[in-house]
């Protein structure tokens, strides 16, 4: 009896509307968590110098995610992680909270395009962390 050949590795299943949205605001919940414990639930406008940066990190993530969803709500395509922001550019070239902003929006949304194209976690599996990336002041 010959060895039957290898079946071909099965497609990624597609991931519906309703998945893409749930994993779009569980994402932005994520990105609104880790603001939270970087602000120690302060203000934002009353933040010290050292929470700053982790603070405007996270606060973009959560700002590019809240655009994703809300294109994604609408059937339009997420924001693209390169030109997301750019109208905060100026800004950010001669002030570094700006700078740190942009970093947090455009990361978050490249994490976006692998964790909300890829098939859902097993269920308990922790939502997706934002860890800043490295940021110069």
């Amino acid at each position: 009896m010959c060895p039957r050949p290898s079946a071909a590795p099965a497609a990624r299943p597609a991931i519906t509307d309703v998945e893409r949205l749930e994993r779009l605001a569980a994402s932005r919940a994520a990105a609104l968590e880790a603001l939270t414990r970087a602000s120690g639930s302060d203000s934002l406008c009353t933040l010290s110098r050292e929470q700053l940066p982790a603070a405007k990190y996270h606060e973009g993530a959560v700002a590019a995610l809240g655009d994703a969803l809300r294109a994604a709500r609408r059937g339009d395509p997420e924001p693209d992680p390169a030109h997301w922001g750019a109208a905060f550019a100026a800004r950010a070239e001669t002030d570094p909270s700006w700078r740190v902003y942009l970093v947090g929006g455009r990361d978050a949304l490249t994490r976006l395009a692998t964790t909300v194209s890829a098939p859902a976690a097993p269920a308990g599996d922790a939502a997706p962390r934002l860890a800043p990336a490295a940021v110069t002041r």
